[in-house]
């Protein structure tokens, strides 16, 4: 059985680099990427089940990574967005356009590997 693939979205290194650890630990393949053209180019390469984004306004200022990774005829991965406290407004908007899970900074580990887990129907020990 394949290892369940997730791409990291994140302009911070140190950050991406902690939750790669907290992911991996699950026993998942996980690569990281630091720009939108290179995030889109991972997705269509490994076709992974989930995408972390460490910063909703990576997804807000105009960027259409949502609108090409799920055409609305195919499904694409899940979308978690791992950000520090946005207006609320902002975290609607993050919803509407297709993020399925948002969390904040400082994040809370064990929900963050709940989700993943329950995800990819992994039992946490």
């Amino acid at each position: 059985m394949s290892k369940p693939e997730v791409i990291i979205y994140s302009h911070y290194d140190e950050s991406a680099a902690f939750i790669e650890g907290l992911i991996n630990n699950l026993g998942c393949s996980v690569r990281r990427c630091t720009n939108a053209p290179e995030a889109l180019s991972l997705c269509a390469e490994l076709k992974p089940s989930l995408l972390i984004v460490l910063n909703g306004c990576l997804l807000l200022n105009g960027s259409e990574l949502i609108e090409r990774l799920r055409p609305s005829s195919r499904h694409g991965p899940a979308i978690y967005v791992i950000s520090w406290q946005q207006s609320e407004q902002a975290i609607l908007s993050l919803l509407e356009i297709g993020v399925d899970q948002y969390m904040t900074f400082p994040i809370c580990t064990n929900r963050l590997l709940t989700k993943v887990a329950e995800l990819f129907n992994i039992k946490l020990q």
